[in-house]
């Protein structure tokens, strides 16, 4: 896996720098606190490179994976960003990414 599976794209992140990005860090992003991002953690099981190639997506598990603080609408844009990547494929996307990062 190169890329975090929820569509987030490390290269563009405010908080980088902190993190060391979800894949570096074999799914441990510093916010879990050396905690398994269940969604990595899926993804290495079923053997896929991000969450729109699993059928069941948008799962129970992703759709709960939003930050407390915002609520569950704080999910909603890394649906969008999933998608986003099944439909560009993966190197547009991070163009994408890159250019739309605010």
């Amino acid at each position: 896996m190169k890329y975090p599976p929820c569509g987030r794209f490390c290269e563009v992140c405010q908080s980088r720098e902190l993190c060391g990005g979800c894949v570096e860090t074999d799914g441990k992003p510093f916010h879990l606190k050396g905690k398994v991002c269940p969604l990595w953690e899926c993804a290495q099981k079923s053997n896929i490179e991000d969450c729109a190639q699993c059928s069941k997506f948008p799962c129970e598990k992703f759709l709960n994976w939003y930050n407390p603080a915002y609520g569950k609408k704080s999910v909603l844009p890394y649906v969008g960003l999933v998608f986003i990547r099944k439909k560009l494929g993966t190197e547009e996307w991070k163009k994408w990414a890159r250019i739309n990062k605010e």
